[in-house]
């Protein structure tokens, strides 16, 4: 082609090309991001203290029951919240308790304390909790102990069981104890003070309203007529079956008398006033003298005078075959009665009864009360003791 000439103009586009756009390096653009998050925290933390200022959500209503088993009231109940005394009566109402966790502990005098409990309060929100607490192991018992069978246990009315009885873990406190189910003791009933870690002790004195008189027959009593004698009334016992029982009312005094030809009578008393409802008799019969035959050897035997030891020693020796000896004592020192009968006060030594059974009861102030059964042979010695308590 030929050249331009020099005076002919270049020609120009009819558009201009439109200029990329000016993109910012990556580090301009994440400080303008950050700077907009920034100011929308501050915004919203202003928002939310505003929002607390005027009473908004910020905190949440609790209630707590505390009652103990079977929805009985507590007395001295602490409510503690994040370990602050926040009430300390049952219902505890809190009406603006800090939203988040709370640690919620319940407490009272002879329950046992609850592990603490973590509970999450949102604003705005009702929340209810209900705790029950159980009485605390104080080591408090009680014990009572049996004088008679037959005899049941109550506590406050309700019953027990039969005797004897220990109850451990009891709530300390005033209790009624009440001892009845037995026709030959009369009902009792007690008020006992119960005190923590201690176990009470009761060994109740009842009233004994019948005893029991058992006759059994011992040597030579086999034959024997035999008698029980109440006041001015003697009663034959016709039975040939021993041994034999008879019950009778306790506040009186009674006899066995029993007579057989040819043998001395054998007579006993019996009372229920040593608290024991049983007695037990055993008959004994000795061969009586024939009175002809002595006679006879008194004639026929040359007349001497009896020395002064023959003289003192033939009572004692006739004595001795026929009776036993009794030693009777006690730790500490006690009340002894003796087939009924007060001895006074232990020890007594070398007491003369007859042979067969006796009982020996032991009284100490204290202590109350414990019976011994003890058989005496002829001619020889037992020993009754006892130790309280």
């Amino acid at each position: 082609m030929p050249a331009p000439s020099p005076g002919m103009a270049q020609a120009t586009p009819s558009f201009a090309p439109t200029p990329a756009p000016a993109f910012l390096p990556e580090t301009s653009r994440g400080l303008n991001k950050n700077k907009l998050v920034l100011g929308g925290a501050v915004a919203a933390a202003a928002a939310i203290a505003a929002f607390a200022v005027l009473g908004g959500s910020s905190t949440g209503k609790l209630v707590i029951t505390v009652a103990g088993p079977g929805g009985k009231s507590v007395e001295g109940v602490e409510v503690l919240v994040d370990k602050e005394v926040a009430c300390t009566e049952s219902p505890c109402i809190l009406e603006k308790v800090p939203a988040g966790h709370r640690v919620l502990q319940v407490r009272a005098p002879g329950y046992e304390e609850k592990a603490a409990r973590s509970i999450t309060i949102e604003g705005g929100k009702e929340y209810a909790e209900d705790i029950e607490l159980s009485p605390a192991s104080t080591g408090a018992g009680l014990k009572v102990a049996a004088e008679g069978s037959g005899l049941e246990l109550y506590i406050d009315g309700k019953y027990i069981g039969p005797l004897p009885q220990q109850l451990d873990n009891l709530e300390p406190g005033r209790r009624t104890v009440k001892i009845s189910g037995s026709s030959i003791y009369a009902p009792y009933e007690e008020e006992v003070s119960i005190e923590a870690n201690k176990v009470v002790e009761l060994e109740p004195k009842l009233q004994l309203l019948k005893g029991t008189v058992t006759i059994e027959l011992g040597d030579n009593a086999k034959g024997a007529d035999i008698y029980f004698v109440d006041g001015s009334n003697k009663k034959p016992i016709s039975t040939k079956t021993f041994p034999l029982s008879v019950e009778v009312p306790a506040d009186k005094t009674y006899r066995v008398v029993a007579e057989r030809r040819g043998y001395d009578s054998f007579e006993k008393e019996v009372s229920f006033t040593g608290g024991s409802s049983e007695q037990r008799v055993t008959i004994e019969l000795s061969a009586a003298e024939d009175t002809s035959s002595r006679s006879s050897r008194t004639a026929s035997a040359p007349a001497r005078t009896p020395s002064t030891s023959q003289t003192s020693s033939a009572p004692s020796q006739a004595s001795s075959s026929s009776k036993g000896t009794l030693n009777i004592n006690s730790i500490p020192v006690s009340t002894v009665i003796l087939d009924g009968r007060p001895l006074g006060q232990t020890p007594k030594v070398g007491v003369s009864v007859s042979p067969g059974s006796h009982t020996v009861v032991f009284v100490h102030p204290e202590h109350g009360r414990k019976v011994r059964a003890v058989t005496v042979q002829a001619g020889q010695t037992a020993t009754a003791a006892v130790r309280f308590p």
